[in-house]
């Protein structure tokens, strides 16, 4: 079933059926719309690059016609592009953050245009990034959803490394504008990213290893800086102390060998 987005004057409703282990901000990373680096991003605090894995490109003389190898794309070759002729591009991509692969990608893209073909295949643009250059928002239907390992289907010779967990969140969704279609498949690869955040980030790192603060550290760190209030023994015997003094005074005051 797709996602169905409706929205009126004053209402927006996204109604997919979700796995019920998926949390709200794994949907909203899943509800994303040509937008994820963007959402990573802002999720991490961090850029996102694209890193190509692999990426296999066809031509077609006709829709009728086998798709044909095209090894190296350029503006010669892509000069007839157009609906009856199209080209299209089988490829895998990382999305990275901090040296860490946060979501591979893998796409079926679909090009129509002369114009479209140069700016990915040429210029390397990538799927985001063309909707943005184009300033044009696409059609977004999200297919599947699920946790575990999907089903992709490869170029023959290829295979998909997403240093995925046992639980990995992945769905399949299609993107498109007129000349530009796209059907891709992300997996990311451990639902502990959108929990932990910076703690899964850099779980190889100094920053990861260092221990949680515990509750005893924290009363330890403040009987240091003031042992005045962090001892119940000595705010008792100050207290102690006073009220010794001011009834030695009563006592002196009332046998007259004090006066006021």
């Amino acid at each position: 079933m797709a996602q169905i987005e409706s929205f009126g004057p004053r209402v927006t409703s996204v109604s997919f059926p979700w796995p019920t282990e998926v949390t709200g901000l794994e949907r909203i990373v899943l509800s994303a719309q040509g937008d994820l680096q963007r959402i990573l991003s802002a999720f991490f605090a961090r850029p996102i690059s694209v890193e190509t894995a692999f990426a296999q490109t066809y031509t077609q003389i006709s829709l009728d016609d086998p798709r044909v190898p095209l090894p190296e794309p350029n503006d010669e070759a892509l000069s007839d592009i157009s609906p009856s002729s199209p080209v299209s591009q089988t490829r895998q991509v990382h999305l990275q953050c901090a040296d860490k692969t946060v979501c591979t990608a893998t796409s079926t893209v679909r090009i129509s245009s002369s114009r479209h073909a140069h700016l990915f295949l040429v210029e390397k643009y990538a799927i985001g990034q063309m909707f943005r250059k184009l300033g044009t928002i696409p059609q977004f239907e999200l297919v599947e959803v699920g946790i575990g390992s999907p089903d992709i289907s490869l170029p023959e010779g290829k295979s998909t490394d997403t240093n995925a967990t046992a639980q990995p969140l992945w769905r399949r969704y299609r993107l498109s504008i007129p000349d530009f279609e796209c059907e891709i498949v992300e997996v990311f690869p451990c639902r502990n990213m959108f929990t932990h955040g910076d703690e899964w980030l850099l779980d190889d790192r100094v920053e990861a290893h260092q221990p949680p603060v515990s509750s005893e550290t924290r009363l330890s760190t403040l009987q240091i800086v003031n042992p005045c209030w962090s001892s119940p023994m000595l705010v008792l015997s100050v207290g102690t102390c006073f009220f010794l003094m001011l009834a030695l005074q009563i006592f002196l005051i009332s046998t007259g060998h004090l006066c006021c």
